[in-house]
């Protein structure tokens, strides 16, 4: 997230040191001084291996493959083919960063739109563990008690397997809603590893406070 928020400045500020005469590696290296949060670390290496003779489209992409987003791997392969076709790379810069700013705006907004939507798995989650404990309470200690601890399935038909298996469930739950969340608000599941986390915590929470 951080390095998508600050490549459109990065690319603005390359522009700008092109327009003001300077060459594509000079405006680069001048980049470099400033702070761009992680992209400093990547472009200063970038600015390295330019001063060692390689070439500039390879370490346009080596500096994408570092990066490692999906915004930049768009922006600098947009990049590296005008470089490759020449033309005027200030507007190419200019271009590239009116277009991941774009992209930004979009991904705040669309995860801004779809963040109620948040609160309803949260909430679906702890109506779901509320039922749990229901069916737990009303019918499966009634069965286990009745079955005076024999089993069935191979399953032993006691209180704490029963409330085992709830709990498992519960899980299930968690890390299925967690993947959710992360798919719709930044549309990708692996961005839903911080609320399955969270979900997890809460069912954690719950058995150990009302089971």
């Amino acid at each position: 997230r951080m390095i998508d928020d600050n490549l459109p400045r990065l690319l603005e500020d390359i522009a700008e040191g092109q327009e003001t005469g300077m060459t594509l590696v000079q405006s680069l290296e001048a980049s470099s001084q400033r702070s761009y949060g992680p992209l400093t670390v990547e472009l200063k290496r970038l600015v390295a291996q330019l001063n060692w003779g390689v070439n500039f489209e390879d370490a346009l992409r080596a500096f994408a493959k570092r990066c490692d987003t999906q915004l930049t791997l768009k922006s600098i392969t947009l990049l590296a083919e005008a470089f490759r076709v020449g033309g005027d790379l200030r507007a190419s810069f200019k271009a590239a960063a009116d277009f991941t700013r774009r992209m930004v705006e979009l991904s705040k907004e669309r995860e801004s739109q779809l963040r109620p939507y948040l609160s309803v798995i949260y909430m679906t989650t702890l109506i779901f563990m509320g039922i749990l404990y229901i069916l737990y309470a009303s019918f499966f200690v009634g069965i286990a008690q009745e079955a005076g601890g024999t089993s069935f399935m191979r399953m032993p038909m006691t209180a704490e397997s029963f409330k085992g298996t709830l709990f498992d469930v519960a899980v299930v739950e968690a890390v299925l809603g967690g993947l959710t969340c992360g798919k719709l608000t930044q549309g990708t599941v692996y961005a839903g590893f911080k609320h399955i986390f969270i979900l997890q915590l809460l069912v954690a929470v719950f058995f150990s406070l009302v089971f």
